[in-house]
């Protein structure tokens, strides 16, 4: 934004939930746009970096070595996370196929049982049926016999 002796101040937005934070630094003109491009994370490393040297120190060959030494230990922890991440969601994965499994158990189990309900229920049903049917049948093999007593009016 400002050009001062070849330095270059940049002010950096960083948001937050309470507003906007603005980290203002100098640096040389020739590496503003490659230092924007960088991480927010690496800016502020940068920022607080550059803070603590004196102006006289800060050269291009000093900002490239920085640089250079950030983007490698961003990339470190970014590989870590990763790797964290991955593992995390494969703990993940396993566990929702293990649910999964006992949910399908459990779903299994219970239309087992279900079946087992509608044969229970099917033999009771049948069973009951054939307790009333030996009642009729019972009542109408007696009325057979009373009517096998009883002479018939045709026959003299």
């Amino acid at each position: 934004e400002n050009k001062t002796n070849g330095f270059k101040i940049i002010k950096i937005p960083i948001y937050t939930i309470n507003g906007i934070i603005w980290i203002a630094f100098k640096v040389p003109a020739k590496f503003a746009w490659s230092i924007i491009k960088l991480p927010t994370k690496l800016v502020i490393k940068l920022a607080w970096m550059l803070a603590k040297t004196p102006i006289k120190k800060i050269t291009p060959e000093f900002l490239e070595y920085n640089i250079k030494k950030l983007l490698e230990e961003y990339e470190i922890e970014k590989k870590k996370r990763k790797k964290e991440k991955s593992k995390r969601h494969r703990m993940k994965e396993a566990i929702k196929k293990s649910i999964s499994n006992t949910n399908h158990g459990i779903h299994s189990i219970k239309s087992k049982i279900s079946r087992v309900n509608n044969k229970m229920s099917a033999r009771i049903k049948k069973i009951n049926w054939r307790k009333q049917n030996k009642r009729k049948n019972t009542y109408s093999a007696k009325r057979q016999q009373v009517q096998n007593i009883t002479p018939n009016p045709n026959i003299h």
